[in-house]
């Protein structure tokens, strides 16, 4: 009895064992696989999502899991990744990048538009349109124009060949009465013969083609013998002080400068203008970077013969009236079709 009791209690024990040892080499093969594999999170583009994983190469990784990355695209994480690492990656999208009327598109990721110019070595300064503006932030496929602008000062000379006529008939001079001495810088008597008319404007070109003229100063310059004097000076209190008249439906307006702008249509929209008014033929739209609302205008075509819009008001704005570039009320949509897009010259008006 003694003898069955013992070989029980072997039994007993050897099971005990067998199970110990069995939840040992569980535990080991546990550990064993807790330190193999890692718990990695993966912020794509907002999306984060978990992985478990026992590669701890990052290219590795991402190849296993099927995560691929466009040209563009910015990924910030560890090359070698350890428990609870994250990666986090910001995906490209296109922006089509205009420069000077010249279209290109380029990859990036969400940035201002100055740092997108600049990694695509575009420079601008001051002077320059650039739509969006430089400090606004691109997080979304867009367009990005550029449109470069120069001022330049020029001069022209005109041979003025009968001088006596034209100064008297032009600025009221007679130089038959002028004598040494008394008579703007002369110091000899002027010899009535040809003279130079020289004017001096003040250009504004826009990516390289003139878009605006202001008179600065006009004189008109004799030879004599002591040199080149100034007989009679014309010039402006200022640029962009009056430079003509416009006479148009029985009336006659002083403009102070021109522009030449690309003209498009647009009518009844249902909402009010940029100023709170209801649009109506001689309202127009214009960028007021260029043109202030509330500017009175007139506008003609580019040549001065092909059509006229007439005498109108800066009342409203357009998401798409960038620059030179003016977008004319009609009351109807056919005569919005029939304008389509032509050029034009605005006459700002004092």
């Amino acid at each position: 009895m003694s003898s069955d009791f013992a070989k029980k209690i072997m039994g007993q024990g050897l099971f005990f064992i067998i199970v110990w040892g069995l939840v040992a080499v569980c535990a080991i093969i546990f550990n064993v696989y807790a330190d193999s594999y890692i718990p990695v999170a993966v912020n794509d583009n907002g999306r984060i999502h978990t992985y478990t994983t026992n590669i701890r190469d990052l290219n590795g990784f991402l190849e296993e899991e099927g995560i691929t990355l466009s040209e563009g695209d910015v990924i910030d994480a560890p090359s070698l990744l350890t428990r609870n690492s994250q990666i986090n990656i910001t995906r490209s999208f296109d922006v089509e990048l205009i420069t000077a009327g010249e279209s290109r598109t380029v990859r990036t990721v969400p940035d201002t538009v100055r740092n997108i110019l600049e990694k695509n070595d575009v420079a601008c300064d001051e002077d320059d349109i650039v739509s969006p503006a430089l400090d606004e932030r691109i997080s979304q496929t867009c367009a990005i124009t550029v449109d470069f602008i120069d001022v330049k000062t020029e001069t022209t000379d005109i041979v003025v060949p009968s001088v006596a006529n034209y100064l008297n008939s032009t600025y009221n001079v007679d130089v038959s009465t002028f004598e040494p001495g008394k008579n703007s810088q002369n110091a000899t008597p002027v010899a009535v013969s040809d003279a130079i008319k020289r004017t001096t404007y003040e250009v504004r070109y826009v990516n390289g083609v003139e878009t605006e003229r202001l008179l600065v100063d006009e004189a008109i310059l004799l030879e004599t013998e002591d040199g080149t004097v100034s007989v009679c000076e014309n010039k402006p209190d200022e640029p962009g002080s009056s430079s003509g008249l416009i006479e148009s439906e029985g009336r006659t307006e002083r403009y102070t400068r021109t522009l030449d702008v690309v003209a498009t249509a647009y009518t009844h929209t249902g909402y009010v203008t940029a100023t709170h008014t209801w649009p109506k033929v001689g309202t127009v739209a214009v960028d007021p970077d260029v043109i202030p609302l509330g500017t009175k205008l007139y506008v003609e075509s580019a040549d001065g013969e092909s059509w006229i819009y007439g005498y109108c008001v800066a009342e409203d704005t357009g998401r798409l009236i960038k620059g030179n570039k003016i977008d004319l009320f009609f009351e109807t949509k056919d005569e919005c079709i029939l304008f389509g897009i032509r050029d034009a010259r605005v006459y700002i008006l004092e």
